[in-house]
């Protein structure tokens, strides 16, 4: 990660936008473009726009390499589309006197490069399809540990502001069983069912709650409609319909059992997403 003093950062960024159209800095903990006004050489930040809405998105991004490039310490890169044309954005950390953002390099394609994608249509698809994938679940079409660690900064942002909000574990027990005597494609077939489970048990016609795997017999959920106490209670009832739901995989019946935990994050004031986590995991273990 390069450090940068104000005006530095300030040069930089004046430069290369002799070359590209959009340069920016940004916040992916908060989903903000952040700009330097400076007076007389002192400089202060201002909150600009959400970032994600230059992409047209209701949310951040699901491939966003901002949050990525600040984990990691390394540039990232992806393809996005906004009104059917398609854009290169590269985005690395950058330590700015103590803070760290984004540098976000954003470039128009003129000339379509993307593989077997000759029309606007199917460049978008393919674009949408490709951020997507890199972020979901090799079994079920919940998302995977990374697209978590990368978004839940800013989930925990958003829960602070409604204070209405639940995240919980729900953990197959018998999974290493169903491993060792009928293979990782039964297995693969018991964690679909209970994803299915999960849709089934929490999904509203106003919202579909975040599910997330977690680990290998573990689901991350996140929701932030449903009162507490009637999110609790369908978590409660979860085992009852576990033991009615079963795979059948080369004549064996396969079942599963179920332990669950959670967290109110408003009311028991969880301030972070490392806090979360790790008070789900002692509820769930204990």
């Amino acid at each position: 990660m390069t450090n940068y003093t104000c005006e530095q950062i300030q040069e930089e960024i004046n430069i290369l936008k002799r070359t590209f159209p959009i340069v920016r800095l940004v916040n992916p903990v908060e989903c903000r473009v952040m700009e330097l006004a400076s007076n007389e050489k002192q400089f202060s930040w201002h909150t600009a726009e959400i970032c994600y809405h230059s992409w047209d998105y209701a949310y951040q991004c699901i491939n966003c390499i901002s949050a990525r490039a600040i984990q990691s310490g390394e540039p990232q890169s992806k393809y996005e589309v906004q009104d059917d044309k398609p854009f290169y954005i590269i985005s690395r950390p950058v330590n700015i006197e103590g803070k760290t953002l984004a540098l976000e390099i954003v470039q128009p394609i003129e000339h379509p490069v993307l593989p077997q994608a000759p029309s606007s249509c199917k460049i978008s698809t393919a674009v949408h399809q490709n951020n997507q994938s890199l972020l979901r679940d090799n079994d079920t079409p919940a998302y995977n540990r990374h697209y978590l660690s990368e978004h839940l900064p800013n989930i925990m942002i958003e829960a602070a502001k409604t204070g209405k909000t639940d995240a919980a574990f729900i953990r197959l027990r018998n999974l290493g069983d169903v491993i060792s005597t009928a293979g990782s494609v039964a297995a693969s077939g018991l964690i679909r069912e209970l994803y299915d489970l999960l849709l089934e048990s929490f999904r509203t016609a106003e919202n579909t709650p975040l599910l997330v795997r977690y680990d290998e017999n573990t689901f991350f959920m996140y929701e932030n409609v449903l009162d507490s106490d009637i999110f609790e209670e369908r978590l409660r009832q979860l085992s009852d319909k576990a033991a009615s739901r079963h795979i059948l995989f080369q004549n064996t019946r396969l079942s599963f059992t179920l332990e669950t935990a959670s967290v109110r994050i408003g009311e028991e004031r969880i301030s972070s997403g490392d806090a979360l986590l790790n008070l789900l995991k002692e509820r769930i273990s204990g």
